[in-house]
């Protein structure tokens, strides 16, 4: 595809696509934005031309070449400056580099970023000098490549539902210090309770509470705030403020010890949302492996195969090749098409719901409660659906600590992958040729479009349409 304007032209690798891809699509694509008579440019320090927008992976994209730079930039000379941006209510991850001529800026090592109404890139790609002098067509102009090489759909985050609050429960919060039967010590300060209200709400401290004759029993494995943050939401159902990984971790590791369980749901859900990203990946991994938190595990490996380097360049690292069990899971979720990892973790619990079943647990345990109560139903003759499951793993011996260097982390081949995009049964093309796929954007510029070229031999790995 490619555009021109009185100022600018564009072009667009092939293999457009219509429809986002449903979760990652990995090819790579390039855009060519071409300004004529550079040099001449009269736009300003934070001022930028713009190309048209364009479609590139299923999303609108423009990009912004700044002739003399940011006034963000740190050098104290004058660079070009070059920014992407997403042009619609979209929230992904890409990956993304500028090239002119010879110099390159990417993201080093790459990362992902998410983009959403913002612009992401490089301030200094090129001294504005040098770029008059080196860079330079015969013609005056100054082309800008723009490779995109990764872009994954940031899928919601599945949350639990909210309780209701009882008016009953926060009015014995507030005044049933006369009614209370249990007090516990935390750090000095005394927390006043009801066994029943336990026994329904946070079963391990109601065991705790029964278990002995104390009449004030003392809580030394959490801090004062989080147990009040614990009483708060068993009570009142209060969502807890949470501004840090580090409190979400006292809080999820509190909820699971106390069990209670739509606690530690909502506080797994935020971390995911909130806290997860590539440079704490490992750590959140051992994280969730430890407390059989399935969406927290799901969502670190899936960073994992977006990002091998950036993951790994991590401490905890090494704690996660010292687990057989966790390795062995991530490297077989990594090696393994999307297609065949069966049902996420939000569509098991969705599922188990529907059941009116438990929804805490590892990813295996939520699998075998929809087997079981698949198997209790069929015997009744029940038309329940069967979970989707991906194959077992491969057995690994955690007694064989060498087992490790046989099993290669970059497991994706780009090779075939291209090989097995084409047997997709779900991937069907658009050939809908009423689909208008105009530039309506252009209304309020004096870009237009010339030409458009697209070709069908390009495809995503996904099972979007396609032109």
């Amino acid at each position: 595809m490619s555009l021109s304007g009185k100022r600018t032209s564009l072009e667009v690798s092939k293999g457009q696509h219509r429809q986002p891809p449903k979760k990652v699509s990995r090819d790579t694509r390039t855009a060519k934005f071409k300004i004529f008579d550079f040099a001449n440019c009269d736009e300003q320090t934070d001022v930028y031309i713009e190309s048209p927008k364009f479609r590139m992976h299923g999303h609108w994209w423009q990009i912004h070449v700044g002739p003399r730079g940011a006034s963000s930039s740190t050098s104290k000379q004058t660079y070009v400056t070059c920014l992407l941006s997403l042009c619609e209510p979209a929230n992904i991850i890409t990956k993304f580099s500028f090239q002119c001529k010879q110099f390159i800026v990417s993201l080093n090592p790459p990362r992902n970023i998410r983009l959403h109404e913002e612009a992401f890139g490089s301030f200094d790609l090129v001294e504005r000098k040098i770029a008059i002098e080196q860079c330079l067509e015969e013609d005056g102009s100054l082309i800008i490549e723009c490779e995109i090489n990764y872009v994954a759909v940031h899928k919601p985050v599945w949350y639990p539902k909210k309780l209701v609050p009882q008016s009953i429960l926060m009015a014995l919060h507030r005044d049933g210090l006369e009614s209370s039967d249990v007090c516990f010590s935390v750090e000095g300060t005394i927390y006043r309770a009801h066994k029943d209200v336990l026994l329904q709400r946070c079963s391990h401290l109601y065991d705790i509470a029964e278990d002995t004759d104390d009449t004030t029993i003392p809580i030394l494995s959490v801090k004062a705030s989080i147990f009040q943050c614990l009483l708060e939401f068993i009570y009142a159902v209060k969502i807890p403020t949470i501004e840090t990984k580090d409190i979400a971790r006292e809080l999820l590791i509190a909820a699971d010890q106390y069990e209670c369980v739509q606690l530690k749901l909502y506080v797994e859900s935020v971390i995911v949302e909130k806290f997860l990203v590539q440079e704490n990946a490992a750590e959140l991994m051992i994280l969730a492996n430890s407390y059989s938190c399935a969406l927290l595990q799901e969502s670190a490996f899936e960073l994992f195969t977006i990002d091998q380097d950036g993951v790994m360049d991590n401490a905890a690292w090494d704690q996660v090749k010292e687990s057989n069990h966790l390795l062995q899971e991530l490297l077989y979720f990594a090696g393994c098409p999307e297609e065949d990892r069966g049902s996420d973790v939000s569509e098991l619990r969705q599922q188990l719901i529907a059941m009116n079943m438990e929804v805490d647990g590892s990813r295996q345990v939520l699998q075998n409660r929809i087997k079981k109560s698949y198997g209790s139903n069929n015997e009744g003759g029940s038309n329940t659906q069967r979970v989707r499951t991906p194959p077992p793993l491969p057995q690994v011996d955690d007694n064989d600590e060498d087992d490790n260097d046989d099993i290669d982390i970059d497991s994706s081949d780009d090779e075939d992958d291209e090989n097995d995009a084409g047997d997709n049964e779900s991937f069907n093309p658009d050939d809908d040729d009423d689909d208008d796929d105009s530039y309506d954007s252009y209304e309020d510029c004096d870009y237009s479009p010339i030409e458009i070229e697209s070709s069908d031999d390009d495809m995503d790995y996904d099972t979007s349409n396609e032109e």
